[in-house]
């Protein structure tokens, strides 16, 4: 006998950016299920003709989108499943089609579609080679940037949203997930201290070895006490955790309206799994709520690494800070910016 759970009809919800797959998930859940699948390009594109379809075709998305999902409600009441494939980059969005539908008596299943800058790249620039009818073409010119943007305009789910689903798909993690299906992000407080410390030292040792704030554990307890005081209002020192453990870390100094990203760093064994960009995105979520409008941080100039992630999340560079170290008592100024020019 079927239960209540297996008799209602199901909303397949996917998130995911640009060249991220969702038009190729959708199409095979709407065949293996014979759900009905809504898809703004598809509709766009054929209401619009060719001269007019970039710019007020484009221009009319949004109702586009909100005529698919007054006919898609009536297709969950009807006991029909249904896929939307929208992108749904912000919270708001989903959430309130999360609960439309279950005001209609249905279950909602979630998809989160991800994948590296360069991955969603190449994906993109070939499908720009084989366009279909039904496509809108993203030019190779303005992709990187496009990209970048998107990224950065995207508001990734976070464990207590993907919680509230009443079933995540199995693309709802990318690659390695057990790390997404556990993180919490929290602030760091002065009982954390000895599972923090650890991270911290891999940190220092990983970009300033040559630091006389850092060589000498004598020297570190100091630095760590001034520049993590984690008693202290500010700054605000947050870790991000999987299944309890510490993977990363990041400290923020807060005002009015701009936010200063002060340190930020994801374990090693923790890279290329999402880590950083879960962090990004709950730093935003944040300062988002303290009505923050800028964001800022410093990039050392040895780290190119960790300027590439950055422009990843959609940062661009405002400003050079230069700087000089100098002997004032005999007025004089040293070639060098970084621990390491200085290093024997």
């Amino acid at each position: 006998m079927q239960g209540e759970h297996d008799q209602k009809p199901v909303l397949h919800l996917i998130c995911g950016l640009p060249g991220s797959g969702k038009t190729t998930l959708a199409k095979e859940l709407e065949a293996a299920l014979g759900a009905v699948r809504f898809c703004p390009d598809e509709w766009i594109k054929k209401i619009w003709p060719p001269e007019t379809v970039d710019t007020e075709g484009n221009g009319r998305r949004d109702q586009v989108e909100q005529l698919q999902w007054n006919m898609g409600k009536r297709v969950l009441q009807a006991g029909a499943d249904i896929i939307i494939e929208w992108g749904t980059w912000g919270r708001d969005e989903r959430l309130k089609l999360r609960d439309e539908a279950w005001a209609v008596g249905a279950r909602v299943k979630f998809y989160l579609l991800d994948a590296p800058h360069e991955t969603l790249k190449e994906r993109i620039m070939r499908r720009n080679g084989r366009l279909c009818p039904d496509e809108f073409l993203m030019p190779d010119a303005s992709l990187d940037a496009d990209l970048r943007r998107y990224r950065g305009q995207m508001q990734f789910p976070q464990a207590d949203e993907l919680r509230s689903y009443d079933e995540l798909g199995e693309a709802a993690f990318p690659e390695e997930d057990e790390v997404s299906r556990a993180f919490e992000f929290r602030r760091v407080i002065s009982a954390d201290e000895k599972r923090l410390r650890p991270l911290v030292d891999a940190y220092w040792l990983e970009t300033m070895p040559q630091a006389d704030t850092v060589r000498t554990p004598a020297a570190r307890d100091a630095y760590f006490a001034r520049r993590f005081p984690l008693g202290a209002d500010e700054p605000r020192v947050f870790w991000g955790l999987s299944a309890r453990e510490p993977i990363g870390f990041v400290s923020l100094s807060i005002g009015d309206k701009t936010a200063k990203v002060n340190d930020f760093y994801v374990a090693p064994s923790r890279r290329r799994q999402g880590v950083g960009a879960r962090l990004v995105e709950a730093v935003r979520e944040t300062t988002d709520s303290l009505g923050v409008e800028r964001l800022d941080l410093n990039v050392r100039r040895d780290n190119p690494a960790a300027l590439k992630f950055w422009e990843s999340q959609g940062f661009m560079i405002g400003h050079y800070e230069l700087t000089q170290y100098r002997d004032p008592a005999k007025r004089i100024g040293f070639l060098g910016a970084l621990s390491s020019d200085f290093a024997d």
